[in-house]
């Protein structure tokens, strides 16, 4: 069901666990929601209903973070507050006299909002939501019909991978709020394949998460000249120039130097993520 960190970042990310405990609160919410939260359950079950809770809700929440219309823009929300999106998708019933019912009817009543000042023409009757059908790359699902591991895996992953990208379009407008934001826009977009919010997993052939090191280079090269611009000290091996084949001998020479740069800036990103929002960053997984 999950969907493998991509290991550099995971060990990168390891580094700084001592510190989750001792984190203020959060500036930051999440984009979509929190990977970790559809998979960490220890029931089969539970993910494969959390995954196919978001697909009722992908289409709309998707649309908003890609729409430039000005009455859509995104709202992060915390992971208490997708939980309960995903449970009033799911038809989960709470008493109105709890915190839960109340935190429940919140996000109900949000849904509401949203799908009202939705221009996309998506159709969401939330009075039906709980028993709707939905989609995943061309393929319809019964509610009764259940997701397989390799479909959980898809989903897990493409959440994953559109939040790191949001979280790092919104780490650089955070350390270089007066840089020319289009042109910014344009360079932070060679650090994926295609649009920050649309991902073709058949045709993911490149990229951050794939494990072929030719298929990472040429991404690795773009995030290094996007937080060459970060203000403060940063790392030994990123404030030079990133390697270049023509200065070895040998490939494997090249490789090697590429490799020591990978770890240095999953490092430095994690951890400047962490000091910049107060919490940590969604990372890299393996391509799917």
């Amino acid at each position: 069901f999950n969907p493998a960190i991509v290991p550099v970042w995971c060990d990168a990310q390891a580094e700084l666990a001592p510190l989750s405990t001792t984190l203020p609160a959060s500036e930051l919410g999440y984009f979509l929601p929190d990977p970790d939260m559809i998979i960490s359950s220890p029931n089969d079950e539970t993910k494969m209903r959390l995954a196919y809770s978001w697909l009722k809700l992908r289409e709309l929440f998707i649309f908003r973070l890609s729409s430039r219309l000005a009455g859509s823009m995104p709202t992060l929300l915390r992971n208490q507050q997708w939980r309960h999106l995903l449970a009033v998708a799911a038809g989960i019933k709470y008493s109105a006299e709890t915190e839960s019912g109340r935190k429940h009817e919140e996000m109900r009543q949000l849904l509401v909002e949203y799908v009202d000042e939705t221009r996309s023409g998506i159709r969401l009757k939330l009075e039906h939501l709980s028993s709707a059908p939905v989609t995943w790359r061309g393929r319809d699902f019964a509610a009764s019909e259940e997701l397989s591991p390799t479909v959980v895996q898809e989903i897990v992953w493409e959440i994953s991978e559109i939040s790191f990208r949001l979280e790092l379009m919104a780490l650089d407008r955070s350390l270089a709020p007066h840089a020319d934001w289009e042109q910014r826009q344009s360079v932070l977009g060679d650090c994926w394949m295609g649009t920050p919010f649309h991902i073709d997993l058949s045709g993911t052939k490149s990229g951050l998460g794939r494990n072929n090191f030719n298929s990472r280079l040429p991404h690795l090269q773009s995030l290094f000249q996007v937080m060459k611009l970060w203000p403060g000290p940063k790392p030994i091996l990123l404030d030079g120039i990133f390697p270049s084949r023509s200065q070895y001998i040998h490939g494997n020479d090249f490789q090697q130097a590429v490799l020591q740069v990978e770890e240095s800036i999953a490092r430095f990103y994690v951890r400047t993520f962490l000091n910049t929002f107060k919490c940590p960053a969604t990372i890299p997984r393996l391509s799917v």
